[in-house]
């Protein structure tokens, strides 16, 4: 997993907010945002609804909005513990028992159904402002797997964007259905296929907005041979079922942040998904065989001086090799590569 990086991403989130909460030019009696806003439908449900059990949560929705929308995720962190200490102190309840067709089945409860109005991602994602929120962050590259592309586009004949995933999942905090430091942005596998309702919490997961597998695990090579000597490459080299790609711990097993990667692995499969890619492995081998120790790297330096400061500038620009993590979201595979590189010395020793 690779972390959103963007130097000026505070300011995205107030963007985001102004987008979802845009205010009228001239306030119309206590009204001071549009009819749409988050603001305003709060507004209108605790004055449709006064003195009612469920009043005291949307009266601190209504105080905590902003913040609510633009929090880092450890403040979203925070307004979740108060939030559900008010659910359980006035005992609201989102779903509740119904008979339907003669079955006892679970429905969601006109309060639970107020929120994810007032909260209003359906109508939030089938606009321009979810293209508004990705677009400015740039990730190219989904930060939980870092195997699928999830580019910004929108023209006149055609869009394509990330998935949006809720950290929280929206069944059980619809209050932060809109939340930006809720919305990672995620390719339909790691979103739908394989996360979907998984309840993720700020002690147990890991969130790519603050935190990533840098420093903490490192993708690393099983060797299935008899010989024990690592360095000997050509075994591998020749067969993909002579090696398993693997994580390797970096830390020690009680850090509380080994268990939140260890469960973001789990979760999205990234040990079994990422042994569908050994050819990735093998070609590095294979370029590291080819341009560096047949010294063809060299070669190519002294044929495009202007292009590359050296033979490792070539080795890197063949193998997609990035040392700097805050870059991984622009290119698949990068962490892997990267982690793989460095362990097996392959941009190492060009002169």
């Amino acid at each position: 997993m690779n972390i959103i990086y963007h130097t000026n991403i505070t300011q995205f989130a107030q963007d985001h907010y102004d987008r979802v909460c845009t205010k009228l030019k001239k306030a119309k009696g206590d009204q001071k945002f549009y009819d749409s806003s988050v603001h305003n439908k709060l507004r209108v449900y605790i004055n449709d609804h006064p003195g009612e059990d469920q009043i005291n949560l949307f009266e601190y929705f209504k105080t905590h909005h902003h913040e609510i929308i633009t929090g880092k995720p450890d403040r979203l962190e925070f307004h979740r513990k108060k939030i559900q200490k008010i659910i359980k102190k006035d005992k609201i309840k989102f779903t509740e028992k119904k008979t339907v067709k003669g079955k006892l089945v679970d429905q969601y409860t006109p309060v639970y159904n107020a929120i994810v109005n007032c909260f209003d991602y359906g109508t939030f994602t089938g606009t321009i402002k979810a293209y508004d929120l990705l677009k400015p962050l740039d990730v190219d590259v989904c930060p939980y797997c870092n195997r699928q592309f999830v580019n910004t586009y929108i023209d006149d004949d055609g869009r394509t964007r990330a998935t949006l995933d809720h950290f929280y999942s929206r069944s059980d905090h619809p209050y932060f259905a809109l939340s930006f430091f809720n919305l990672v942005p995620s390719c339909y596998v790691c979103n739908s296929s394989f996360k979907g309702r998984k309840e993720f919490s700020a002690d147990k997961n890991s969130n790519p907005y603050v935190e990533s597998f840098e420093n903490i695990v490192a993708f690393t090579i099983g060797y299935d041979k008899k010989k024990g000597n690592k360095e000997y490459k050509a075994e591998f080299y020749q067969n993909e079922d002579n090696f398993k790609i693997q994580f390797k711990k970096l830390v020690d097993d009680d850090d509380d942040e080994l268990t939140k990667v260890i469960n973001n692995i789990k979760t999205f499969k990234l040990d079994k998904m990422y042994n569908l890619h050994k050819g990735i492995i093998v070609k590095l081998v294979e370029q590291d065989i080819i341009f560096k120790k047949g010294g063809l790297a060299k070669d190519i330096h002294k044929m495009f001086p202007r292009i590359f400061a050296g033979p490792t500038d070539v080795l890197s620009a063949l193998t997609g090799y990035i040392p700097d993590e805050k870059k991984f979201n622009k290119q698949t595979f990068s962490r892997l590569v990267r982690d793989i590189s460095v362990e097996m010395k392959l941009h190492k020793g060009i002169t």
